[in-house]
């Protein structure tokens, strides 16, 4: 046992003996030049494009029932700004925050920064307001923690993050 135990650290002493070291590298002159390859960017300039105009979106099914007219005024700017920066034949992936009580849409292109550029270059994000109301009759606090004789406190913002793929 002594003895295979003795073999087995020599064998292992022998293989980080044998090891050769790095070559140490050539020594840099002073005077040459470096050269840096420029990173390829892709530059994407939004165009009219009369496509646009006729895409309509699919039907719209989650745990909130958001009427389908309200949903396409709010992603009309976004589908028109992702229209507008892609081309035939390109697919863009978007990601959609609507805050329906304030009229505004933010998107942005999640994996595509020039599209993206270009969509945050092209999109206003404006649209007429709605609110999201719900069917619970009754419901909800009775009393707001406010001083006496003070206004309720405004209802809070609803945000809906939705994603979508425009296939152009």
């Amino acid at each position: 046992m002594r003895r295979a135990l003795s073999l087995l650290l020599l064998s292992l002493l022998g293989c980080a003996g044998r090891a050769s070291a790095p070559s140490p590298a050539p020594p840099a002159k002073a005077d040459a030049p470096v050269v840096v390859e420029p990173a390829h960017v892709r530059v994407v300039v939004p165009v009219e494009d009369r496509a646009c105009g006729n895409v309509a979106l699919p039907p719209i099914r989650s745990v909130i029932v958001v009427p389908a007219a309200f949903v396409e005024r709010a992603l009309a700017p976004v589908v028109h700004a992702a229209c507008s920066c892609s081309r035939r034949g390109e697919t863009l992936r978007l990601s959609a925050l609507i805050v329906p009580e304030a009229g505004v849409v933010t998107a942005h292109a999640v994996d595509d920064e020039a599209a993206d550029a270009c969509v945050q270059l092209t999109l206003d994000g404006r649209f007429e307001a709605f609110e999201l109301k719900s069917d619970c009759i009754d419901c909800g606090p009775k009393r707001f923690a406010v001083f006496h004789g003070s206004p309720p406190p405004p209802p809070p913002r609803s945000r809906i993050t939705y994603p979508l793929t425009l296939v152009h």
